[in-house]
């Protein structure tokens, strides 16, 4: 499944003891690039110190040769259907800064949602002392991930008995491509794998769950920087149409609504 993941994401899928192999280039006299093993072992020790869980595996993968890492760690989790993960991904060519998320992946099609993600505090420039206060700067962040995932499966099984309405479906995709969630020419395609879904998801028939679905089959294929874009702006624009705190039995979201 992973190598799946990294492929779809533009990534190449390497070992840990790869990481160790890879060498870092200054690009400037200020410039103090950290191997991507080092980040990955504060990381982890960062996320352990602040949860208690069971790290069950963690896979990597490198684009830009070498210079920019995508890490995906799965934690243990009740669901059957997905599994919840934290992301990291870092460049040491300065094209964006140490970002932190979460979010799940479904296991029958190797989808991917990414719910959070978050950077760290201000003094995280690859400036010569930038691992001296790594956990220190990264225990906020962690925190904010840490809320955000123990909510994911209430929201999920939400998503699964909630069963969308066919106008409202319409009136969702157009703003969820108005708010950057969804390309205009993935419209039809998205719609069409909502009605004729490629794999068979728990949950109702129609549901949120299933739209959600859709939209993250369709966008395989984007490297991770978009589609972790594209995927937090479609779940911003789901939850604002659909999520309730406490959600109840199974729903049926009236076409009228809007």
């Amino acid at each position: 499944m992973t190598k799946i993941l990294f492929s779809s994401c533009g990534a190449n899928q390497v070992s840990y003891d790869t990481l160790t192999t890879i060498p870092v280039k200054r690009l400037s006299p200020t410039h103090y690039p950290v191997e991507h093993y080092k980040v990955i072992d504060a990381l982890m020790k960062s996320l352990q110190a602040f949860g208690d869980f069971n790290i069950t595996n963690a896979t990597y993968g490198i684009s830009h040769k070498g210079e920019r890492i995508f890490c995906i760690i799965e934690v243990d989790t009740s669901s059957k259907d997905y599994k919840l993960v934290f992301i990291m991904r870092n460049s040491n060519d300065m094209a964006f800064s140490l970002m932190i998320g979460c979010g799940a992946v479904v296991g029958i099609c190797s989808n991917m949602q990414f719910e959070a993600e978050f950077k760290l505090e201000q003094g995280c420039k690859h400036t010569k002392n930038i691992m001296d206060t790594f956990e220190d700067r990264s225990r906020p962040v962690i925190g904010k991930l840490f809320s955000k995932s123990n909510s994911l499966h209430e929201k999920y099984d939400y998503y699964k008995k909630t069963v969308i309405g066919e106008k409202l479906l319409s009136y969702f995709l157009i703003d969820a491509m108005n708010k950057g969630g969804l390309k205009k020419t993935k419209i039809d395609k998205v719609y069409n794998e909502f009605k004729n879904p490629s794999y068979k998801y728990e949950g109702e028939r129609n549901s949120v769950w299933q739209l959600l679905q859709a939209s993250t089959h369709v966008n395989k294929g984007l490297n991770y920087v978009d589609q972790i874009d594209r995927s937090q702006k479609f779940i911003g624009v789901l939850d604002n149409y659909f999520f309730t705190e406490g959600g109840g039995e199974t729903r049926q979201v009236w076409n009228t609504r809007i």
